[in-house]
């Protein structure tokens, strides 16, 4: 069977745009449950002190109540404690120096960093029969180097970095 492609003629200026449009599109749907936490911790970190979800959640401009599931989160993680009353809030449970970026990536459970389509193979196109084998194999290396660099980089890298940024 013979399939026609269509083609569509795209300047260099449209297609920045189209990009930036798509770029906005994908970046709605991706989980910051990942940055959000390291924001939170660099924030606890860089100050030394505790804080209310609430007081984290402005920090970071999010709903209180998704920073309050994300902290719970870092508490089963043992990487933050939390005290109640008044004078209460989330603290840091280690130093930034021994919690690693990984740590908090799977304190929090993100889902992989690339995902695979689940579109049905098409069994007349040899792409379409081998690409999720293929692409998979590729997506597992690159992974397992995402997860090797975050385990590189400490909290405390990171409030350095900010601190440097800031002045």
């Amino acid at each position: 069977m013979q399939r026609q492609w269509d083609t569509i003629a795209i300047s260099k200026e449209n297609l920045t745009s189209i990009t930036g449009t798509i770029i906005v599109s994908v970046m709605a749907s991706v989980n910051t449950q990942f940055s959000i936490a390291v924001h939170v911790l660099a924030a606890i970190a860089n100050y030394k002190s505790t804080f209310s979800s609430e007081v984290l959640a402005g920090g970071v401009n999010a709903n209180p109540v998704f920073v309050k599931r994300i902290l719970s989160k870092l508490s089963k993680a043992k990487l933050v404690t939390s005290t109640v009353g008044k004078s209460g809030g989330y603290g840091l449970a280690r130093s930034p120096e021994s919690i690693s970026l990984f740590d908090i990536y799977s304190a929090v459970s993100p889902p992989s960093v690339f995902a695979i389509h689940t579109y049905e193979e098409k069994k007349w196109c040899v792409v379409s029969s081998n690409i999720k084998e293929v692409i998979g194999e590729v997506l597992i290396g690159t992974q397992k180097a995402v997860e090797n660099d975050l385990k590189r980089t400490t909290l405390a890298d990171v409030v350095l970095k900010i601190r440097n940024k800031s002045g």
